[in-house]
């Protein structure tokens, strides 16, 4: 379900560098994620789907979507925005759906890099003015991504026999 009360307005932005490698277990999230791998490798399962993530890749998970990552290098540095859709223009909400998952290293991912250190500083900065900055900068990110989906479905760059196995384990 879609809320738009800004009293279950939820935003949480974490920029995190040196984690050692690791994987997580299946969740979803009451809203969305983007995610932007700053350095290192991962794997990353969204719904019945596998991605390799690299650096400067950007993955985008609309609530309610089962994912997991599981680390490849034994270090990494990412970006994790997770907010509720009420920080999101009503003018997007018929196509949070259909973004890709994933986009990969290019102009608009260097865009969007741009856009989260800004998100990231307003974070941190959390004065009378952050959260209108940040759902300004949400705007611009989510917008980046909805422009550009067209130009990113055929980037994808999942291993078929893993997802094979992964719907497979899901249906049973």
């Amino acid at each position: 379900m879609i809320e738009n009360n800004d009293n279950n307005a939820v935003i949480y932005f974490d920029k995190a560098h040196k984690i050692r490698g690791s994987k997580s277990v299946d969740h979803y999230h009451d809203c969305l994620e983007v995610y932007y791998m700053k350095d290192g490798a991962c794997n990353y399962f969204i719904d019945d789907k596998s991605h390799r993530v690299e650096p400067g890749d950007v993955v985008f998970i609309p609530q309610g979507v089962i994912h997991k990552t599981n680390y490849e290098s034994e270090y990494h540095a990412r970006w994790l925005l997770n907010c509720s859709y009420s920080y999101l223009p009503n003018s997007v909400l018929p196509y949070i759906n259909k973004i890709p998952h994933l986009f990969k290293r290019s102009k608009l991912t260097e865009e969007c890099e741009r856009v989260m250190l800004k998100i990231g500083e307003e974070y941190s900065q959390k004065d009378s003015f952050s959260n209108d900055a940040i759902q300004g900068l949400i705007y611009e990110l989510i917008f980046l991504l909805v422009r550009n989906s067209s130009s990113q479905s055929a980037s994808y760059s999942g291993n078929v026999i893993v997802e094979q196995a992964v719907k497979y384990i899901q249906d049973n």
